[in-house]
């Protein structure tokens, strides 16, 4: 159906392993050897199930390196491998999938508990709208004697994805902050932490019938997080996401005749009878729920709603994804969005590897598989060859080439910016 716009500024942001890769989750190319390195991690810590997974998907790892030899497959990647997996007959791949998404899980658990995070962004707040009454507890209000004994007082340290969200969506004043979703392929649960600290109400896109309650028998999903709001009844600031991979806090459950969905506000180690809810970036959709079924995908309700924001985008901005072409889906989740929409105004891609020539070919050529050299010659498409810090978090200084806290935070125009050097 086509989609009028009604002068409300929709943004879609579109997540890939880039915006994780700054906390230090590996990217496609290095999940192998990340794999490897938390397997002697999870062994010492007695998680014996999950070591156990990934052991059994490196010994996939080996023996489809004999592949490679006659074929363009690169085993230590995790998407080929992965790839790979999927053609498996279904036999034969219903453990292996259980231990992919195991050894994945248990991977980004051990990342993070074992990579330091990433330094904070100072944030003078006499020049945002934030009230210091009102901060997160995680914002470090002490930030003035450790970036600058003599500098301005009222200056937090932010962790650097409170902030990266705060500006993304802008929060950091107090404006009208349009619609914003986020269409996202990690399984990590950065971006909710950050929602939640924030105090910005989120949606995984799921509605009110979907959801088990004392009100609602019939549905699908046991939803044991407070800050998921059911779709249909979010207030006006509620932010969506749209996990189209799965999430690490997703578990479900195989022992009844209609599956049902666990949403945890955390990655839940002991799943018991459950399996973690990921779907590998494949050509094959084989996640099943009550939404789906073997071969169609399951929880069919995050692709509707995925299309249903693309179509009515004012704006998408494209973060650390690769355009992976394993992932099939993601052509078709385009071609059926763009389709009707009739108000987008700008189409920004973020991502460092597009500063150097062959690595920004490459990348192209990948986009040009889902988009027509009409639209990249349209002018809406913009390329900006860095990563996040550097067109948000170096907003003030002057070398930074390039500079988009301004797109995103309208009302920081004819302001003092509020950064400090930390």
């Amino acid at each position: 159906m086509l989609e009028i716009p009604d002068g409300q500024e929709h943004t879609v942001f579109l997540l890939g392993a880039g915006f994780s890769a700054e906390r230090g989750l590996p990217l496609m190319d290095g999940f192998v050897y990340k794999m490897i390195e938390a397997n002697g991690w999870l062994r010492k810590a007695g998680r014996e199930e999950k070591s156990a997974a990934i052991r059994e998907l490196l010994k996939y790892r080996h023996d489809i390196s004999s592949a490679a030899l006659r074929c363009a497959i690169r085993p230590d990647n995790i998407e080929d491998l992965l790839s790979a997996a999927a053609a498996e007959p279904a036999g034969s791949y219903s453990e292996l999938d259980r231990n992919i998404k195991t050894a994945i899980a248990a991977t980004i658990d051990y990342t993070e508990k074992q990579t330091p995070m990433p330094r904070g962004i100072g944030i003078i707040l006499d020049q945002t709208d934030i009230s210091s009454r009102m901060l997160p507890p995680s914002w470090d209000m002490d930030g003035h004697e450790k970036i600058n004994p003599h500098g301005p007082k009222n200056t937090a340290i932010v962790p650097i994805y409170d902030f990266y969200v705060a500006a993304l969506t802008n929060h950091l004043y107090h404006g009208d902050n349009g619609d914003y979703t986020f269409i996202t392929y990690n399984y990590d649960l950065l971006l909710e932490r950050s929602l939640n600290a924030l105090g910005i109400p989120m949606s995984y896109g799921f509605t009110a019938n979907e959801i088990v309650s004392e009100n609602q028998k019939g549905g699908f999903i046991t939803n044991n997080v407070r800050w998921n709001v059911p779709m249909d009844s979010r207030p006006s600031n509620c932010v969506m996401v749209l996990k189209m991979h799965g999430s690490i806090n997703w578990s479900l459950e195989r022992t009844v005749d209609n599956p049902y969905l666990f949403i945890k506000d955390e990655y839940y180690k002991g799943f018991g009878e459950c399996e973690g809810f990921i779907q590998p970036p494949t050509w094959q959709k084989r996640q099943n729920s009550r939404g789906g079924s073997e071969t169609d995908g399951g929880l069919l309700s995050l692709w509707s709603n995925a299309i249903k924001a693309l179509s009515t985008a004012t704006k998408i901005v494209v973060i650390g994804y690769s355009f992976p072409i394993t992932d099939y889906y993601v052509k078709s989740m385009f071609q059926i969005g763009l389709k009707n929409n009739i108000g987008l105004r700008k189409f920004l891609v973020v991502n460092p590897s597009l500063n150097g020539e062959k690595s920004k070919d490459d990348y192209i050529s990948r986009m040009r598989t889902i988009f027509n050299e009409q639209f990249m010659n349209s002018g809406l498409v913009e390329f900006v060859p860095y990563g996040l810090r550097d067109v948000l978090g170096r907003a003030a200084d002057q070398q930074n080439p390039c500079n988009l806290f301004s797109e995103f935070n309208p009302q920081s125009v004819g302001r003092l910016l509020p950064f400090t050097s930390i």
